[in-house]
């Protein structure tokens, strides 16, 4: 089981390492297959298919994997995340690049990143508002069984 495992791991880093060639159709079928997990899958700087996404400057990928469940947070060898990696690379091209493709590239990092940085606000209003659900739970709880808890008890249930 693990042997296969180890297999299917190095049959997505194979593919993920060819992101530049995939186009987004075919790159949205893999996400589609693989699944979460197969998402989280590192290569050996420790990036993520997001990581990757981001690298290849392409706004559709990046969106295509993002849409899959891809993990916003996970940090590469360098502890930096997607969106790291893509502020990275923004400031990086403002100093180095000239011309076309330095605006041209800029755009791109532009539409990646906000468009990370939306998915991260819909996570965590998302977040809060199942800690609010969570919290009202316990309160009604708490009143089912007559135990009324201090302000920092209902907190820690929380979280």
């Amino acid at each position: 089981m693990r042997n296969e495992a180890m297999s299917r791991n190095q049959a997505l880093l194979t593919l993920f390492a060819n992101i530049d060639n995939l186009n987004v159709s075919g790159l949205e079928s893999i996400v589609g297959h693989v699944g979460p997990d197969g998402l989280g899958v590192r290569n050996q700087d420790g990036e993520t298919l997001l990581h990757l996404a981001v690298k290849s400057l392409h706004p559709r990928k990046v969106s295509a994997v993002v849409n899959a469940g891809a993990d916003l947070g996970a940090k590469d060898n360098w502890g930096l995340t997607p969106l790291g990696r893509a502020r990275n690379l923004l400031t990086r091209t403002e100093r180095y690049y000239k011309g076309a493709d330095r605006e041209r590239r800029m755009d791109w990092l532009k539409q990646i990143i906000g468009s990370l940085e939306a998915e991260s606000r819909r996570q965590s209003e998302n977040m809060g508002a199942m800690k609010r659900t969570l919290y009202r739970l316990n309160r009604m709880r708490e009143k089912v069984a007559g135990k009324p808890k201090s302000t920092a008890e209902r907190l820690n249930a929380v979280s």
